[in-house]
């Protein structure tokens, strides 16, 4: 598992009440993120990460494999 990848799931993890960050869970459905928790968990990957994600793809964003795919296109 990358470094990037290792990170982007603490992050997640970070907001959990329940359940596990894997790939392939969606972040509002099956871990239960909110509105407020999903921007707040954005503006601590862009820290983390040094980079900036649009508004527009913010809405991309579906499960946690999204995310690590895309900052790792930035990235890595």
């Amino acid at each position: 598992m990358s470094d990037t990848k290792k990170k982007i799931i603490e992050i997640i993890e970070d907001f959990l009440l329940t359940g596990e960050a894997t790939e392939t869970a969606s972040l509002a459905d099956d871990l239960a993120i909110g509105t407020y928790e999903f921007i707040e968990m954005i503006l601590i990957v862009q820290d983390t990460f040094n980079i900036e994600i649009s508004d527009d793809d913010m809405g991309d964003l579906v499960t946690v494999g999204d995310l690590i795919t895309y900052v790792q296109k930035i990235v890595d």
